[in-house]
């Protein structure tokens, strides 16, 4: 099973790592965001076409120009 996980700002999720473990990703989108100095309002993980999230959705790309 493939995990994304997302970091929550008020302007939408940022999809941030995709995995096979959920606890991994988590700490992976953590760790991204701490490099990157930005403090999200939450992360959130789910298996992939299963989460649902009722925002607008961005990749890292995104968040990297933010």
């Amino acid at each position: 099973m493939i995990y994304d996980a997302y970091a929550m700002f008020s302007e939408g999720s940022y999809r941030i790592a995709e995995g096979n473990c959920q606890e991994a990703v988590l700490d992976r989108a953590e760790s991204v965001c701490a490099g990157l100095g930005v403090n999200p309002l939450g992360y959130v993980a789910g298996a992939r076409g299963e989460l649902k999230l009722n925002c607008k959705i961005f990749e890292l790309k995104d968040l990297e120009v933010r």
